[in-house]
């Protein structure tokens, strides 16, 4: 496939407006846009790029003299953009260090039980240089040499971060120790440290503040009106992220405006009204901005390749939205704020918990430590 400069600089426009209806912040926009004006001034100058613009030696050539942060990122992203809008033939590839035939081996049987082995991939390079710069072999190690490497290689990282690498190395020394590669078992002496979460009251939005962020919403992009409906579906009917990004087109009952949410925390499938607001914003979000497609989600990325959203995504997306309407909460508000009307509204405690979908009735009891109209009926005896 012929690569023409007028396809690279058209390429480089559409990507950047891509990213301009995505969920990337101000500084992500701003790096790409230099990174990506950097590497077409870089493919200019010289006539011997030009064929081959996203060879491995151009794109090494450009990434040693490039002075901007994650270069590498950027150029492999727009590369994947490139292909799924079938621009070349294919993306750029990672650049990984060369590891011992062992890690290899064991990376590719990860790679077949999982899709994702990022993880185990940083851990298994850390340990392999661990072990070059200290001259060993598998064979050699001790328990005291794993301690020292996971705190010399991960000691300044984050709790949970050391716990997951943590897990990763301990699945690693048990597949050693399994195939006879050494000769003592280390995993079990691996242990995660514990991590202990305090008590948190729900955070809810009160009045002025729905106002506030439903005033806040525009129409004008394909991501502006995904997320009304993303909003309007968590404020309405009090669901989570993990919730909505499961719901399906299937799923959405327009002539009787209900909504069916198979899989809850409490196991139990329900089957909730939509109120007239939020099947108006899901209407115009399918006809208006959800790309044509097989795919049977309801919330698709806007990327090409329309894969479905994560939760993590979702809930970004909304948290981006309440704070751009000046508010400081998470996603969890709107669900708390459902909670909060349907309790100072004499609804009982277990009618909200079928409501909310939880579990335990302990963690629909939270609620009632917000209850602010009763508290305020039995500390100053008002009529609320």
């Amino acid at each position: 496939m012929k690569f023409s400069f007028s396809i690279l600089s058209g390429g480089i426009c559409d990507y950047l407006k891509m990213m301009a209806e995505s969920t990337c912040t101000d500084d992500t926009f701003d790096l790409h846009t230099r990174v990506l004006r950097y590497y077409y001034r870089y493919i200019k100058g010289d006539s011997i790029k030009k064929t081959a613009v996203f060879a491995d030696k151009t794109v090494k050539g450009f990434l040693e003299i490039c002075p901007l942060y994650k270069a590498k990122s950027v150029i492999r992203g727009f590369s994947k953009f490139l292909y799924y809008t079938k621009r070349i033939e294919k993306p750029v590839g990672r650049y990984h260090p060369m590891l011992p035939e062992i890690f290899n081996r064991y990376l590719t049987y990860k790679a077949s039980l999982q899709k994702n082995i990022n993880s185990e991939r940083i851990v298994l390079t850390g340990f392999a240089g661990y072990l070059k710069t200290h001259d060993k072999g598998l064979k050699d190690i001790c328990v005291e040499d794993v301690d020292d490497m996971l705190f010399s290689l991960y000691g300044h990282l984050s709790a949970i971060t050391q716990n997951s690498y943590k897990t990763c190395l301990r699945v690693f020394l048990r597949y050693l120790y399994v195939n006879k590669i050494i000769r003592k078992n280390f995993a079990p002496l691996i242990i995660n440290r514990r991590i202990f979460a305090g008590s948190k009251l729900p955070r809810y939005l009160r009045p002025e503040s729905v106002q506030k962020l439903f005033a806040s919403l525009k129409y004008d992009t394909s991501r502006d009106l995904r997320v009304k409906a993303m909003v309007y579906l968590a404020f309405s009917l009090g669901l989570r992220p993990s919730e909505i990004n499961r719901i399906k087109l299937d799923d959405i009952f327009f002539a009787t405006s209900q909504l069916r949410v198979g899989d809850r925390k409490n196991c139990t499938p329900d089957q909730l009204p939509l109120p007239a607001e939020t099947v108006k914003a899901i209407a115009a979000y399918i006809v208006g901005a959800r790309p044509k497609t097989a795919q049977r989600a309801l919330f698709l990325g806007l990327k090409p390749g329309h894969k479905p959203l994560t939760d993590n995504h979702v809930a970004k997306e909304i948290s981006a939205c309440m704070k751009r309407a000046g508010l400081s909460s998470s996603a969890y508000a709107l669900r708390h704020t459902v909670a909060q009307n349907l309790l100072e509204n004499d609804v009982s405690i277990f009618e909200i918990k079928e409501m909310m979908g939880h579990q335990h009735i302990q963690t629909t009891q939270k609620y009632i430590h917000i209850h602010i109209k009763l508290m305020r009926k039995v500390l100053f005896d008002e009529d609320v």
